[in-house]
């Protein structure tokens, strides 16, 4: 599963600071300000479903 599917309801700015702010401790930097993020699956379904209530406020 990859996380560069933003979800409709969020910019993909808003989408990379919800994963920076929610699960940042996953996230390994590489050389050249690129990195990526190492999530367990029930932390990433854990993340879309509270972006879902988010998106009827």
């Amino acid at each position: 599963m990859t996380i560069d599917k933003c979800p409709p309801q969020l910019t993909a700015q808003e989408w990379r600071d919800l994963l920076l702010n929610e699960a940042g401790r996953y996230y390994q930097t590489f050389a050249g300000a690129r990195g990526f993020f190492r999530l367990p699956r029930h932390v990433y379904d854990a993340l879309l479903a509270n972006v879902t209530p988010m998106a009827a406020e």
